[in-house]
């Protein structure tokens, strides 16, 4: 008598990478204090909705109402557009790799620029300015008030002609100016 098998198929699996997709949002506020943590401030401005999320590592931020955004936790991202109303940041850290900033002002807290910071208006610091890269001021006016610029070894200020950089800088930062 024949012996018959049965095929059983087997079932496998493949691990894939990390699919993480990049958003942009808008700060729309009104809620919880205007906390930068709460998803009902934000606009995804690629769904149009709110309530999706916040702003992370990879994502960008477009600030461009009057309103200032209370940073209530550290906070790190990829890109940064600052026209109007502000980051009040009290005891914490916001980082962002690029910054657009023509507008508005960064107060309390410590602000890090990872990548390149782009000035093009007038804009005003009350808060600690951590660059680690490249500050650059192509219009208008970084002004501190009771502010300051931390300029890391081997980073860059540039200023255009015309703009000015009305700032203090904290011990032991260097500050290097070609003509």
């Amino acid at each position: 008598m024949a012996r018959r098998f049965r095929f059983q198929p087997s079932l496998s699996f493949e691990l894939l990478e990390d699919r993480t997709v990049l958003a942009s949002f808008q700060f729309v506020g009104g809620f919880d204090g205007n906390a930068w943590s709460s998803a009902r401030n934000w606009l995804n401005l690629d769904t149009g909705k709110t309530d999706q999320g916040v702003p992370g590592l990879a994502d960008t931020a477009t600030l461009s109402g009057t309103t200032t955004v209370v940073l209530d936790q550290d906070t790190s991202v990829g890109t940064v557009s600052i026209s109007a109303g502000g980051i009040s940041a009290s005891s914490r850290t916001f980082t962002a790799t690029n910054w657009l900033w023509s507008g508005g002002s960064l107060t309390s807290g410590t602000f890090v620029n990872n990548g390149i910071l782009t000035i093009s208006g007038d804009v005003t610091l009350a808060g600690t300015l951590s660059n680690r890269n490249q500050l650059q001021i192509e219009s208008g006016s970084l002004n501190t008030n009771f502010g300051f610029v931390t300029n890391t070894p081997g980073s860059i200020i540039e200023i255009a002609d015309g703009a000015t950089l009305g700032a203090t800088l904290k011990p032991n930062s260097s500050l290097q100016i070609d003509n």
